[in-house]
């Protein structure tokens, strides 16, 4: 029985026995026993381990083990000695009734892929990592690696979470079966994503589906901002008006920050290396302001924090929010 931390039973999941069971070898009557309604949801990811048979199986009546034994072509079941009158043995099964089954990892993973709309990798690729990568999201500047940890609690979710952030300098994404508030907490200073399995997706007859669209939980969720004639203007969800019209080099450079972000879907920048990619464009230096914040927004700095968040002023890295 799992049991919360207050000691209380806890509720079902079938994400978090997954994690548990994930490198498991179990026959067909366990894996039923353990996921319950779901075990025919799951049954298509099970893969038959060729040649080995379960030593026990439950008592479908009391859950206690019963000793296999083979007789000829099929197998019978018995109770230990002195247990006898606690269950009933069970005779006459078949190989697939004591056959071992186990998670087929490829497929699971592949499925998980498909639900959530990421690009599988090689299993060259993926054993490499080390870390569980099956897949990428997006494209060009906005690519992010995406890797799945069985992590069954939080202890175990933050071994996987900084193995992630240690082989990756770039935003990468990091998945698990269930939610761990410590787990997102490290990845969000640590500027990578969370997908949670339970959150997002579910089994169901057609396999497993996506509950949603929105799968990452990012750092920040993007602000609604209305873009008046040629970045002239911004309005806010509020109706603050932010009035670009006069500010010519503030503007530019938000139009250039804004188009980057729609067209890479990449939200964090450094303000210096956008800077001289915008004043390449120019027959002139355009911007030479070395403050982002209150150099280029004065009179308007207020609005700042409203568009762009500072992940690191000291080395000028910032994102962009809308």
């Amino acid at each position: 029985m799992m049991v919360d931390a207050g000691g209380g039973k806890a509720a079902f999941s079938v994400w978090k026995m997954l994690a548990y069971l994930h490198e498991a070898k179990l026959p067909n009557a366990d894996w039923r026993r353990h996921l319950v309604a779901d075990f025919e949801h799951v049954r298509p990811f099970l893969a038959e381990c060729s040649g080995e048979v379960a030593s026990t199986l439950p008592c479908p009546r009391s859950g206690q083990r019963l000793m296999v034994s083979r007789r000829g072509q099929r197998f019978d079941a018995y109770p230990e000695a002195f247990h006898e009158a606690d269950c009933s043995p069970l005779k006459g099964l078949s190989l697939a009734d004591v056959a071992l089954w186990r998670l087929n990892r490829t497929a699971f993973e592949n499925a998980v892929c498909h639900a959530l709309d990421l690009t599988p990798v090689t299993p060259t690729d993926a054993l490499g990592d080390g870390v569980g990568l099956i897949g990428c999201v997006g494209s060009g500047e906005a690519r992010k690696r995406v890797y799945l940890g069985y992590a069954p609690d939080e202890r175990a979710g933050m071994a996987f979470c900084i193995d992630v952030v240690q082989q990756n300098r770039q935003r990468c994404c990091a998945v698990m079966p269930i939610f761990f508030p410590r787990c997102e907490e490290y990845l969000r200073r640590c500027e990578h994503d969370m997908i949670v399995l339970e959150e997002v997706a579910a089994f169901a007859d057609a396999g497993l589906v996506a509950k949603r669209r929105e799968t990452v939980r990012e750092v920040e969720d993007l602000v609604a901002v209305a873009v008046v004639g040629d970045y002239k203007a911004l309005r806010l969800r509020d109706g603050t008006l932010i009035d670009l019209s006069r500010r010519t080099k503030c503007r530019a450079l938000v139009r250039h920050l804004h188009q980057r972000r729609k067209t890479t879907g990449n939200r964090d920048f450094f303000y210096d290396e956008e800077v001289q990619k915008l004043n390449a464009g120019q027959e002139r230096i355009l911007i030479q302001s070395d403050d982002f914040k209150y150099g280029l927004f004065h009179g308007i700095h207020k609005h700042f924090d409203r568009l762009f968040t500072v992940l690191d002023k000291g080395i000028g890295r910032y994102r962009i929010d809308f």
